[in-house]
């Protein structure tokens, strides 16, 4: 199985990655990295939202609920994709994955 590479964007490391419409949102070491790939041949990275240790996370509705093994779980608005707002979070650290079904989360711990 070959695969060819269409386009390349640098991050220093990526954990958990989801498309939704012509933006791919990644987490990573930083924070919560917003990508625009609208031309997938040359991404552009329009917007951070900055958190220690983000690894799981969905996105529904310009609405990221983000798992961070430093701040637990994090609900951000991401409609502005350049100045991401936290909307809530709790204080319990350790979170690592995700998951939403219908209006609960569920968050695993470490």
């Amino acid at each position: 199985l070959y695969l060819n590479r269409v386009g390349f964007i640098n991050l220093e490391v990526g954990y958990d990655v989801h498309i939704v419409g012509n933006r791919a949102y990644v987490s990573n070491n930083d924070g919560l990295m917003i990508i625009n790939v609208e031309n997938p041949h040359f991404p552009i990275k329009i917007g951070e939202l900055f958190e220690e240790g983000l690894l799981g996370f969905q996105v529904i509705d310009n609405i990221a609920y983000i798992a961070s093994t430093s701040s637990g779980l994090i609900i951000s608005n991401v409609s502005n994709p350049s100045n991401p707002q936290i909307l809530g979070q709790n204080s319990v650290g350790g979170a690592t994955r995700i998951a939403l079904a219908g209006s609960r989360a569920y968050v695993c711990y470490s």
